[in-house]
């Protein structure tokens, strides 16, 4: 038996290499462990769903004698992924306070057999926001998450979009996490995620300056020309340039 290995959605090829000692032509008879049957010493399947299924061949003569050989066929599913990315060009670190946009891509890849079904974001969340408060979602998700969940056939992508405003200055991740299950039955999920910062470092420190001399724990903020200082007991102790 040569060939009928492989994961790709089109047909599968199958040769039959089996000879006989006499030259006697041989009859070649097909079972792909599907439930379908085929003659002939070179011949095409399509699998209907993934999985590992056993592809036999039996050869007979023309006296009856019978030689039998197998091989196992692996057909896979196409494979559940998940991006997040902001829109427009937008690079951080992000402006405080000034809106983006980010998008949500769920696909499942081409190289498969069988729809994804059932598709559903963890905690039923487009987004997870860590720390909790970097961001204010002002508008979205748009469209609005499926209640029930949504299918995708091999190659097939659904996006989704959300305005967030930038709110506490310093390191973000923005992440997705999705479920779903392949026509094997299988589950399936994919996590995507897109760090970012909020403002400078330059700014993250001249605000916890501020907090600080707020909260009493300094004596004074002092703007020079080019540089912010903090003191305590008339030293200073932290600088931006």
């Amino acid at each position: 038996v040569g060939g009928g290995v492989g994961t790709a959605a089109d047909p599968k090829t199958f040769l039959a290499t089996s000879k006989d000692p006499s030259g006697s032509p041989l009859l070649h008879r097909w079972d792909f462990g599907d439930g379908q049957r085929a003659e002939g010493g070179f011949v095409t399947h399509a699998y209907a769903k993934p999985g590992e299924y056993s592809a036999s061949l039996t050869s007979t003569n023309l006296a009856g004698r019978v030689a039998t050989a197998t091989k196992k066929v692996t057909i896979a599913a196409p494979k559940l992924g998940v991006s997040v990315d902001l829109l427009n060009g937008v690079l951080p670190p992000l402006d405080p306070e000034v809106p983006v946009k980010a998008k949500v891509t769920v696909a499942a890849s081409s190289d498969g057999v069988g729809a994804l079904t059932g598709i559903r974001f963890a905690d039923g969340s487009l987004l997870k926001v860590a720390p909790a408060g970097a961001f204010a979602v002002t508008d979205g998700p748009n469209p609005a998450l499926p209640t029930i969940g949504f299918d995708l056939q091999p190659g097939d992508k659904k996006t989704f979009e959300v305005t967030l405003t930038p709110k506490v200055l310093g390191r973000y991740t923005l992440s997705s996490q999705v479920t779903g299950t392949d026509a094997s039955g299988a589950t399936q999920s994919a996590t995507g995620s897109s760090p970012g910062e909020i403002g400078t470092l330059m700014e993250h420190q001249h605000r916890t300056m501020i907090a600080a001399i707020k909260r009493g724990k300094f004596d004074s903020l002092v703007i020079a020309p080019g540089k912010k200082t903090i003191t305590q007991a008339g030293k200073t102790v932290a600088a931006t340039p």
